[in-house]
């Protein structure tokens, strides 16, 4: 029976005092929580995009309502009174939308940020015990 010369290869060779199995686990919340993490982002990402499209979907529909209305005149000074008054409205709404986007991006970004910390803290309570207990 041949004899093994070399050590055996370590997971962490870092951290060389780690038995493997417990490297493994270790990695394995390690992995998990880098997954967690990129879904925490994507579930941010994808809350932004419903705020942008609900915003624009509403938009569109004061659109189709200022067509309506300006087809539907016979005068030209009113179809100028509706322009004007649909112009200041959408500068108004898109003012208003990139107020409200300023003041929601540091709330998504603190929600995110709280959920990724809490995670984190598990993940190393973990890791400490379980080298406590090894």
């Amino acid at each position: 029976m041949p004899r093994r010369t070399d050590p055996a290869p370590t997971v962490l060779p870092m951290v060389p005092s780690w038995p493997e199995a417990l490297a493994l686990g270790e990695s394995r919340k390690a992995v998990a929580l880098a997954v967690k993490m990129q879904a925490q982002s994507m579930q941010t990402l994808l809350r932004w995009q419903g705020e942008s499209l609900s915003f624009l979907a509403r938009r569109s529909e004061v659109a189709s309502q200022f067509l309506d209305d300006l087809v539907a005149d016979e005068e030209f000074k009113d179809a100028f009174d509706i322009t004007a008054t649909y112009m200041q409205n959408a500068a108004m709404d898109w003012m208003g939308e990139a107020g409200r986007f300023a003041a929601l991006v540091p709330q998504i970004a603190s929600e995110a940020a709280s959920a990724m910390q809490e995670q984190a803290d598990a993940v190393a309570e973990d890791i400490a015990a379980a080298t406590v207990a090894a």
